[in-house]
């Protein structure tokens, strides 16, 4: 059916569960006479960094230290190129960068420190309408 060279193992599941959603869509609109909105698919989506490099920066030496990515074997500049495709960022040369963040007098990890605190924030205000 396909080149093995070429294709994964799990090109033709994807290829049929594309083609499913196809038919599902075809069918609801036939017989909805309706559009079927469905989750957008892998690179259907862009989203662009915003925030910080710098703090873009500290989340990916702190992910890289975590071992988060292909148990812990990715290295930083594999890392940082898929964060800069993913978020629309260019972000230079991130080994200076970093350097900079090492030479910060309020502390190191400010923009983790920042994410921390919102996701705290966030999680209160939650058990606070919990108890109510």
């Amino acid at each position: 059916m396909a080149d093995p060279s070429y294709f994964t193992v799990y090109s033709l599941k994807i290829a049929r569960i594309l083609a499913y959603t196809h038919i599902e869509q075809d069918i609801r609109h036939i017989f909805l006479g309706r559009e079927v909105e469905t989750a957008p698919l892998p690179g259907e989506i862009k989203l662009e960094w915003t925030d910080s490099k710098a703090g873009l920066i500290e989340l990916i030496y702190s992910l890289k230290e975590q071992g988060a990515f292909n148990n812990g074997k990715a290295n930083l500049k594999t890392i940082t190129r898929y964060f800069e495709n993913i978020f629309s960022v260019r972000l230079g040369n991130s080994s200076s960068a970093f350097q900079e963040i090492l030479s910060r007098k309020s502390g190191y990890t400010n923009y983790i420190d920042k994410l921390k605190d919102k996701l705290e924030s966030k999680i209160d205000r939650i058990e606070e309408g919990n108890i109510r």
